[in-house]
């Protein structure tokens, strides 16, 4: 059956048949979605301009100070891959992670960061993600940001459009593995129809939530665009005062008796001459607004009246003095109404003033740094690293078939793992983990990989004594541990900084793992004694 290109309807409209589908009844939510009138290729226009949005980053320094660092605090840490099993997880599936991640053209940190910038100066953020032969069920092979000021969405939510000049592209909404989408002018084909050089990619997208709009969203900063533009204005007007060599803003006035003269347009006409418009007035009263208007467009210059007199005797009584418009020259002005701005847009985008490089001081003179990093870490930054690590476990990882491993964004602040660390060596010491239980919580991240095969990096020991009855620990185990140990050293040589806090801790780690002893009067399975 061939899809009609459209409908007309009883008073004669036509609707084209994409609106229809996009308000088609569907099976599961019975949701009405946002009415909207597609413009040229049946693109939905954002709520704000994104151009306008990308530029607010050059104009305040405290709002582009903001966006950065929760972009860097989110995706630009690193990561970590967790297990998910709590025995034997695939050691070949962590591989083909890393190959994936490592094979990127662009750092991943780098990849994340950038539209996490995107996300939190403009609203929205677009990855592409490329599948092996663009087969929709492929496994994934690439991954790039896509600056999303370049991107619209279509009507229909299965597609979007990148636009540049007079260049476009189409990219397909990822997981559509039912269709294709042709990348040069977007029409839609079954899976595995268009030509694979003809295919468009497909487009991960993330916003950040709005009830006014069902297709894009809008940035944190918005409630202070005000703050923003009114910090552009203060700037401005300090700067003219040095333009002006600091001259300081004065009006020379003329008084006494003078000759108005006839009244004119704005043209010099008087009433009743050909083109002459109203309104009529004085023409000292033009020239009198036209030098006010001058000083509001050049503020701190000068102001010159010329009045014309009566003329004879009159003249004499015409005086001309200098009024200063500004009673003091300030240093600085609007230096409360700067940091009104700035506290607006800190609290906007929910960063405590220390991360956008300001120092503050807490009650009795202490830092505030410690309450408001945590609030800072849990309120605004966890959850957005919660959110990444989804998109990323769900478009990446389960098309390359981990099952597990877990991707993972490294923490902002590490306190907790420090915590979580101490509690995990606690019950270590005290039998209830093994070290390859250590290992796989806290190792991964420092190359430290687990043992397999060896029976005694799976046992429990209590103050580094062995406890299964079955284990015993001879003088080949305790050659695995030396070696185990000299490459932790060398980890702890190439990775740990002391200098950061965290040496300490990493040697007690490896201290526990490494300080296990044998039990020379321990009996081995064939009764006789270890040696």
């Amino acid at each position: 059956m061939r899809t009609p290109f459209g409908f007309v309807t009883k008073q004669g409209a036509f609707i084209d048949s994409d609106i229809l589908k996009a308000y088609a009844l569907k099976q599961g939510s019975q949701q009405i979605k946002e009415v909207v009138f597609p413009g040229t290729y049946g693109l939905v226009t954002p709520l704000y301009s994104p151009d306008a949005l990308a530029y607010h980053l050059e104009t305040n320094t405290y709002h582009a100070r903001c966006v950065k660092t929760k972009a860097q605090d989110v995706g630009g840490l690193g990561w970590r891959l967790q297990p998910l099993k709590d025995e034997d997880p695939s050691e070949e599936q962590k591989k083909i992670v890393h190959d994936f991640f490592d094979n990127l053209d662009t750092p991943l940190e780098d990849i994340l960061t950038e539209a996490m910038i995107d996300r939190e100066s403009i609203g929205q953020m677009a990855l592409e993600l490329i599948r092996e032969d663009r087969d929709p069920k492929g496994k994934p092979v690439g991954l790039h940001h896509i600056p999303v000021h370049t991107i619209r969405q279509h009507i229909d939510e299965k597609k979007f459009i990148q636009i540049r000049g007079i260049r476009k592209t189409w990219f397909k909404a990822v997981g559509l593995d039912d269709i294709d989408i042709n990348k040069k002018d977007g029409k839609e084909a079954e899976a595995g129809t268009i030509p694979e050089e003809v295919r468009a990619n497909e487009l991960i997208w993330d916003k950040i939530y709005t009830p006014r709009s069902d297709y894009y969203g809008i940035p944190d900063h918005i409630p202070a665009i005000g703050a923003i533009l009114g910090d552009v204005s203060r700037c401005d007007y300090n700067v003219s005062f040095f333009q002006n060599y600091g001259v300081p803003a004065y009006a020379v006035c003329v008084t006494g008796d003078f000759d108005p003269g006839v009244p004119v347009d704005a043209n010099g006409k008087e009433e009743g001459a050909v083109g002459a418009a109203a309104p009529f007035k004085p023409p000292l009263q033009w020239v009198i607004e036209e030098q006010i208007k001058t000083l509001a467009e050049n503020p701190h210059s000068v102001v010159t009246l010329f009045v014309p007199t009566a003329g004879g005797d009159q003249a004499e009584k015409v005086d001309v003095k200098f009024e200063p418009i500004s009673v003091e020259i300030k240093d600085a002005s609007f230096r409360l109404y700067r940091k009104d701005n700035r506290d607006e847009v800190l609290s906007a985008h929910a960063v405590p003033p220390y991360r956008a490089g300001i120092s503050e001081t807490g009650a009795l003179g202490g830092s505030t740094v410690d309450p408001s990093d945590k609030i800072y870490r849990d309120s605004v930054i966890a959850p957005r690293q919660r959110r990444l690590e989804r998109i990323i476990n769900k478009e990446i990882l389960q098309p390359l078939e981990v099952t597990d491993w877990a991707f993972e964004l490294i923490n902002l602040d590490l306190s907790d793992e420090e915590r979580e660390l101490d509690m995990a060596l606690k019950l270590f010491d005290s039998g209830a983990l093994t070290p390859n239980d250590l290992i796989r919580n806290f190792g991964e991240k420092l190359g430290v990989t687990v043992w397999k095969d060896v029976p005694a990096m799976d046992s429990h020991y209590v103050k580094g004594q062995p406890i299964d009855l079955d284990i015993d620990i001879g003088p080949d185990v305790e050659d695995i541990l030396k070696d185990t140990q000299k490459r932790l050293i060398e980890v702890v040589a190439k990775n740990v900084d002391d200098s950061a806090g965290n040496g300490s801790r990493i040697k007690h780690f490896f201290e526990a793992i490494t300080g296990l002893k044998g039990d020379s009067s321990k009996t081995t399975p064939d009764g006789a004694k270890a040696k």
